[in-house]
């Protein structure tokens, strides 16, 4: 269990970064964009979220444990259709099959790392209920 919240706390300071990356690059075109801004805010708070889970606060796991959820129920679904739009050659990539390239770094960011921490808090079902439970101080 310590493993998947070290890999959670790992994954947390990249989508920050990114997400960083991504909230400060208008600035220089067009001016800030508060919707962008909300969203990295978001993402330095699950960093502090993930550094609690860190020390088994139930709170913080069960926060983490539904990230994982959240992030996997949205993208894992849109990253399957295209990835078998592009192997089945529909339309959308025989006009641009660069689409591809943007769907990749978005599986690694987001779908990939929430389906291997969910997979991991399933099948270490029984420490995450302890941890869930309250009686866990190291798993």
């Amino acid at each position: 269990m310590k493993i998947a919240l070290k890999f959670n706390f790992a994954w947390a300071i990249t989508i920050a970064v990114f997400i960083g990356i991504w909230s400060i690059t208008p600035l220089f075109t067009y001016g800030i964009d508060y919707g962008r801004l909300v969203f990295f805010i978001f993402s330095i708070a699950y960093v502090f979220i993930s550094e609690q889970a860190l020390y088994f606060t139930r709170w913080a796991v069960i926060i983490v444990i539904l990230t994982a959820l959240l992030l996997l129920l949205r993208w894992l679904p849109m990253v399957v259709v295209n990835f078998y739009m592009f192997f089945t050659g529909a339309e959308l990539y025989l006009d641009s099959p660069g689409t591809i390239l943007v769907v990749i770094p978005l599986t690694l960011l987001f779908a990939f790392p929430s389906l291997l921490l969910f997979c991991w808090f399933c099948i270490k079902y029984k420490q995450t209920i302890v941890i869930l439970k309250g009686g866990a101080t190291n798993a």
